[in-house]
């Protein structure tokens, strides 16, 4: 289910616990309100975010839906402080398939 111009992450199936935050780690400072904007979970989920230097955190505002696959994608919309977007769409999903408290990242993206 690959879209063209959208990169798939090496860890593309990831078992993730329902309470944990979804952290996406930039190579750079990045243009805070087009990178959230760029951010989306299917189904869809509320929360908020935050940003500790490079890193997006998304925090859902209610456990995630248990044994549910989520796709999480950062579109080319996202930008750093130059306004340089990044080169790709990328995606990974997500399994939600416990309940302890913990956080999830990926690797850098970079614009």
């Amino acid at each position: 289910m690959e879209e063209s111009g959208t990169r798939k992450t090496n860890m593309s199936t990831m078992l993730f616990d329902a309470k944990d935050n979804i952290m996406v780690e930039f190579s750079e400072a990045m243009n805070k309100t087009a990178s959230q904007k760029a951010f989306s979970i299917t189904p869809s989920a509320l929360g908020e975010f935050k940003w500790i230097e490079n890193t997006l955190i998304f925090s859902p505002s209610e456990p995630l839906e248990f044994e549910t696959q989520y796709e999480v994608r950062v579109t080319t919309q996202a930008m750093d402080l130059a306004w340089n977007r990044l080169e790709d769409n990328y995606s990974w999903t997500l399994t939600i398939n416990g309940s302890s408290e913990g956080d999830f990242s990926y690797q850098p993206l970079e614009p």
